[in-house]
């Protein structure tokens, strides 16, 4: 019952795996190990309903009351210190205009374009020059081209720029020749250490960025905000557009194109999975109880280290996010469809044993968690308002969670704070499965 009701009160579901395989290894008989096997069900049925809801209440309507912290006004707050702006539209409502854009213009003599470098023609904004229709030859523009009088150019950049910078200048023409370039958009995985730790303000001064425009970030599957001061990890899947020459530099200089494809690289997962499970098959004794991380465990592990060798060589372990979703939802659902299955008439009877007793226990262990990391994060740690209750979930484990903070919130920014302790909490939840079933029979 303990390991259920710990499993469903805090939403992580591998975590039985990681105790079943513990509670086989115990020195008892396969009656009893089968008696507690069938608790389990019980109290994972009855806690996760309010596991997950609970968690995402608590953090998204109570976590903000508790600090005295006005969210939305905080995250606007965040965006302004990181360089950006809010966005009014909820998820899936997208606005008709377009920012970036690419116009024609006609230099002319006084305008005082012609002759200078164009890395020197407009000067703090990301205007650039992509290509030069002069005479009959069309020339692809680099930071050092320089204009000539009756040059017509293609110049991208935000639209505002352009009808604020460019058109109160020289006029805009209409050249299909020139303005029919091939653009591209493309996820680059990020491996370049010297990419790695700056910020967008600090990439976007880079040669490699000329001519790019970053359109979102993917930090562990979850969608963070694009802002000026956003710092990029090794790991982040940036979707950048511009047109093919740039992004091929750019690719180069940050790290892998990861383009769509529809194959898993099923050997890499295959041996993950393996040599995971040989490592959490290895057990040591102590006090006379067998301990090992468990084939569950062993296999997180193995992911986890594969999911770094692949920051740093993302040539290899490729799953589609299809499958990645196919896996997560399916497989977990599956194994505690087979789990509740086996238990059968335990289910029953173990319900009508425990019944409210072990709800409001479980209800206890989602909510004092929760409700101490809040206090702990805001007060010992000083985590920023806009980013502490993203931790919190993070730490928790429940994409539900976050979402039903970013809606409160209206805003991405606590997304920022999930990554991180995601993964930790992932790890840590998991093998206390193996924890709470050695501390239970310690007690026995």
């Amino acid at each position: 019952y303990a390991v259920g009701l710990y499993a469903g009160s805090q939403t992580i579901s591998a975590s039985i795996g990681v105790a079943t395989d513990q509670i086989n290894r115990l020195p008892i008989s396969p009656e009893q190990a089968k008696a507690y096997l069938d608790q389990i069900p019980v109290g994972y049925a009855v806690t996760y309903i309010f596991g997950t809801i609970g968690s995402a209440i608590i953090l998204a309507q109570l976590g903000p009351k508790l600090v005295r912290i006005d969210l939305v006004a905080a995250c606007a707050e965040y965006e302004k210190q990181m360089g950006g702006g809010q966005t009014s539209y909820d998820p899936g409502v997208f606005s008709a205009y377009r920012q970036i854009v690419v116009r024609a213009y006609h230099i002319t003599p006084e305008s005082g374009l012609a002759g200078k470098p164009v890395r020197d023609l407009f000067p703090g904004f990301r205007i650039f020059v992509e290509r030069i229709h002069r005479g009959d030859k069309l020339i692809e523009a680099d930071s050092d081209s320089a204009l000539e009088p009756g040059d017509v150019v293609a110049i991208s950049g935000p639209r505002a720029a352009l009808v604020e910078q460019v058109e109160r200048i020289v006029p805009e023409v209409n050249d299909s020749a020139l303005l029919d370039m091939p653009v591209t958009l493309v996820d680059v995985l990020v491996r370049r250490k010297e990419v790695s730790g700056h910020t967008l303000r600090q990439l976007a001064d880079e040669p490699y960025t000329r001519g790019i425009y970053l359109r979102k970030i993917m930090r562990n599957l979850i969608e963070i905000p694009v802002l000026p001061e956003t710092e990029i990890l090794r790991g982040d899947v940036l979707t950048i557009a511009g047109s093919t020459r740039h992004v091929a530099t750019a690719v180069a200089a940050i790290g892998h194109a990861d383009r769509p494809t529809e194959t898993t690289d099923i050997a890499v997962v295959g041996a993950g999975i393996l040599l995971g499970g040989l490592v959490g098959a290895l057990s040591i004794g102590w006090g006379g109880i067998p301990i090992s991380l468990s084939t569950s465990g062993g296999a997180l592990l193995a992911g986890l280290i594969i999911g770094y060798l692949r920051t740093v060589r993302p040539m290899f372990g490729n799953i589609p996010a299809p499958s990645l979703w196919l896996m997560n939802t399916l497989g977990l659902n599956m194994f505690i469809a087979i789990v509740g299955i086996s238990a059968g008439q335990g289910f029953v009877t173990g319900l009508q044993q425990m019944g409210l007793s072990i709800f409001l226990w479980g209800i206890v262990a989602t909510s004092v968690p929760l409700i101490a990391s809040v206090y702990i994060g805001h007060y010992i740690f000083k985590f920023h308002p806009a980013i502490l209750l993203g931790i919190c979930a993070g730490v928790r484990t429940t994409t539900a969670a976050l979402g039903m903070i970013q809606e409160a919130a209206k805003s991405k920014v606590p997304a920022l704070g999930y990554g991180l302790p995601y993964a930790v909490g992932n790890l840590f939840l998991t093998i206390y499965g193996m924890v709470i079933v050695l501390l239970m029979s310690r007690g026995t």
